[in-house]
């Protein structure tokens, strides 16, 4: 289970960084997401011999993840435009980075584990990815923190130029979850043989 979770880590480290980059030549979002999501899942089923799938793992990772952050922040700002008072009251929280993050982390988690194993993985994708999501939109609240606007550390941001640090975080949080789930899937599987 453990080398599935590194190997997610590693492959959506990869994705993650060529989608940085092109954001930061292109500032192209959306084409950094589906690479992102296709490359990171085609990596990862070559890592974990998954190969047979690696099709449609590719092209539900290349949908889930620009889908998913669409949802996901569509959801969170959504929910701030039609109650105005929920909006401000968690304005200067955390809990928006975090939710939003949980959000794209289940949504990757429900259609690529669907696209693997079927529906009878969806409620364990789902789960396991939205934990997993939880330090990942924390670490990216604290980034926001540091990195952007008056953030003490906001000088740093001339070493990495218009990198998109956030970006690299949620990749790596798909990349981890999607390991994890798939670690624990097989080790299902593999017990009730």
């Amino acid at each position: 289970m453990m080398k599935s979770i590194i190997y997610g880590k590693l492959a959506f480290l990869i994705s993650g960084l060529l989608g940085g980059i092109l954001i930061r030549y292109d500032s192209n979002y959306l084409l950094a997401m589906v690479v992102t999501g296709a490359i990171g899942c085609a990596l990862l089923s070559v890592f974990i011999k998954l190969t047979d799938k690696m099709l449609i793992m590719t092209m539900a990772g290349g949908a889930a993840m620009p889908l998913g952050l669409m949802l996901s922040f569509g959801i969170v700002e959504g929910s701030g435009a039609i109650f105005p008072w929920l909006a401000k009251l968690l304005d200067d929280t955390w809990i928006p980075d975090i939710l939003a993050i949980v959000l794209l982390c289940l949504f990757f988690g429900i259609v690529v584990g669907t696209a693997i194993y079927g529906k009878k993985a969806v409620l364990r994708f789902a789960v396991i990815m939205a934990i997993v999501g939880i330090p990942f939109g924390t670490l990216i609240a604290v980034l926001n923190l540091l990195f952007y606007g008056d953030g003490p550390y906001s000088d740093g941001l001339k070493y990495v130029g218009s990198f998109d640090i956030n970006f690299l975080a949620m990749a790596l949080a798909i990349g981890v979850g999607l390991g994890l789930s798939i670690g624990v899937t097989n080790s299902k599987i593999e017990t009730k043989l």
